[in-house]
């Protein structure tokens, strides 16, 4: 029950950080001046990473990172995963990696599951 459930929270940070790289997509054409420095601040991702951060048993452990022209989420990943971190970025990452994302960009990307 227990890799069930961990499996299913992790399922629930991948489809939560998936929303917030579509939603900085549109916080970044939305500006006047195309920018992702509103990113972390904008109230869909603001409500993504509260569900990251539920899902990831936390309450914390999501990092985000928006600037001009570079965005970087990361959460922390139930045991038992693969990889430490989830993180998406502005080149279009989506992956596990055993750090967090630092200045705006996922690390080296380990997994894809």
């Amino acid at each position: 029950l227990n890799t069930a459930r961990s499996r299913g929270n992790d399922a629930s940070i991948k489809s939560n950080l998936a929303s917030i790289a579509t939603q900085a997509e549109i916080v970044y054409d939305g500006a006047a001046s195309p920018s992702y420095a509103t990113v972390c601040s904008d109230t869909s991702v603001v409500q993504a990473i509260a569900s990251a951060e539920n899902a990831n048993g936390t309450g914390t452990g999501v990092s985000c990172t928006g600037a001009a022209g570079a965005y970087a989420v990361s959460s922390t990943r139930p045991s038992g995963m693969a990889t430490a971190y989830w993180c998406v970025d502005s080149t279009g990452k989506k992956c596990g990696t055993n750090g967090a994302q630092s200045a705006g960009a996922c690390g080296t990307c380990t997994s894809q599951n």
